[in-house]
């Protein structure tokens, strides 16, 4: 009916055609993707610009003020059963739907990108694009009502091209994002793209939180485009990669295309790959004074954790982390000394909060690469501490940061968040003299008492860190 519209068609089991449907109005209609559950009703996902006709009733029977996605459901002869809308409640946005999956109770699952403003769980409220495009997932139940839906984006330019669900209804995205990509919401981003932008892999629970998430990329711009999962949960993934890529994250480039961009297809098992720590590098936290008070808030004093633990891909820090799916690393603290008082501060120094004191490595305490920490010495204590705190590396994927976690036995190594071996970190407290104030002459009669005091200005103060007995001597003179 315009300038370009989207069509259905289904053919029997012996190629022979059943039906057809057109979806569009005058504007520009696109479909996406499609999908079939068990009952043979059909899902088709696409993009439309200022109205469209799904039933070819020559009545449009979704607006949108700019380009928004559609969603329809047609039963097995193709009679359209619900349509839902991807836009936002009100105004103009840009909405591109690109896939669409179906579980084995016909919920149905669908993911694309926006710019601007969208309302993701038709509550009329609207969920605002972080960078240029964020990308969207969305689940909806076999009458079309939405479950949930959550955005996922940073500050650049991120968009999921495709959707996968297994029998468990955990859910798995592709696509691409540029630069970083924040996944929890906090101040960490999960992943860092090895070149202008990188493909990516995410698996959501049931409830749509993230489960894991991993990169797929090289020096160049890489793009993940389908991915499928199978009954024993191994994920396929498919794009477009440019230059040289790590496809098995190894930090290593395993396929080098042959002209300007090549296609790539991945094979991962669903299990998490636990990060290796290198316990024959020290790390070492900055040091501190004798003397020194709590941290005071608003101050981003202490040693950040990514000082502590660093990824051996990119080299040229300090190197103590092996982690194949490269995922940005922070601690799981098992023990502390006990010279002092330990805080931390999860949003850089804002606010700082004691460490636990029980902290073990059934009971470990989990700081983030951005987190930081803060040691206040007991009074009178200086010198070197080499077991300052003992950690385990942790790679975020389970767990969250200032909670605690069970690291103990088989909750490490393996396919679980945190690194079989234990490190220590050390701590120098510095000695400090502090200035001695000592009165110069001072003169009174004879039969006269003589009070030092401050009222008097005339107060002796001798303070010193150093360890070991010390003394005032007092010299009286007659003249």
């Amino acid at each position: 009916m315009g300038s370009q519209d989207a069509f259905i068609v289904k053919y029997n089991v012996s190629g022979e055609f059943n039906w057809a449907r057109s979806i569009g109005s005058i504007n520009n209609d696109q479909g996406q993707d499609i999908a079939v559950d068990n009952s043979g009703n059909v899902y088709a996902i696409g993009n439309f610009a200022g109205r469209v006709d799904l039933n070819k009733d020559n009545i449009p029977e979704l607006n949108s003020g700019g380009n928004d996605a559609y969603i329809a459901k047609y039963s097995s002869d193709g009679t359209v059963t619900w349509i839902s809308q991807i836009g936002p409640t009100t105004g103009s946005t840009s909405v591109n739907g690109w896939g669409i999956a179906v579980d084995d109770s016909s919920n149905v699952y669908t993911t694309g990108d926006f710019r601007g403003a969208v309302d993701l769980n038709k509550d009329a409220q609207n969920e605002f694009s972080a960078g240029l495009t964020d990308a969207f997932v969305i689940k909806q139940n076999t009458q079309g009502g939405v479950v949930w839906g959550r955005r996922i984006g940073d500050t650049n330019s991120d968009q999921s091209r495709d959707i996968a669900v297994d029998g468990s209804e955990n859910v798995y995205l592709t696509g691409s994002f540029t630069n970083q990509l924040n996944l929890s919401g906090d101040t960490n981003s999960e992943l860092i793209s090895a070149g202008i932008g990188d493909a990516f892999v995410i698996k959501l629970n049931p409830d749509a939180s993230v489960a894991w998430s991993r990169r797929i990329g090289g020096s160049d711009t890489d793009e993940g485009r389908g991915i499928a999962v199978d009954d024993k949960a191994n994920i396929y993934t498919t794009g477009i990669f440019r230059s040289s890529v790590d496809v098995n994250r190894d930090g290593s480039v395993d396929l080098t295309s042959e002209g300007a961009g090549d296609a790539f297809i991945v094979k991962q098992p669903d299990a998490n790959i636990a990060p290796i720590l290198d316990t024959n590098i020290s790390p070492i936290f900055n040091a501190v004074d004798a003397g020194s008070t709590a941290p005071v808030s608003g101050t981003p004093a202490g040693t950040l954790v990514s000082q502590l633990v660093d990824l051996t891909n990119p080299t040229g820090g300090l190197d103590n982390v092996t982690d194949s799916e490269l995922s940005l690393t922070g601690i799981a603290i098992t023990s502390t000394a006990t010279d002092g008082i330990w805080y931390y501060s999860i949003n850089n120094g804002n606010s700082w909060t004691q460490l636990p004191t029980d902290i073990s490595e059934t009971n470990a305490f989990l700081l983030a690469a951005s987190a930081r920490i803060y040691f206040q010495a007991n009074t009178g204590f200086t010198g070197d501490i080499t077991n300052a705190i003992s950690f385990r590396a942790w790679d975020t994927t389970s767990g969250t940061n200032g909670e605690r976690a069970n690291t103990s036995g088989r909750r490490n190594g393996g396919a679980t968040a945190f690194s079989t071996d234990i490190d220590t970190a050390a701590i120098t407290v510095n000695v400090i003299n502090t200035i001695n104030t000592v009165p110069s002459t001072v003169q009174t009669n004879e039969d006269t008492s003589l009070v030092f005091s401050t009222a008097n200005n005339n107060a002796i103060s001798i303070r010193d860190l150093n360890p070991g007995d010390r003394g005032v001597t007092v010299t009286f003179e007659r003249s």
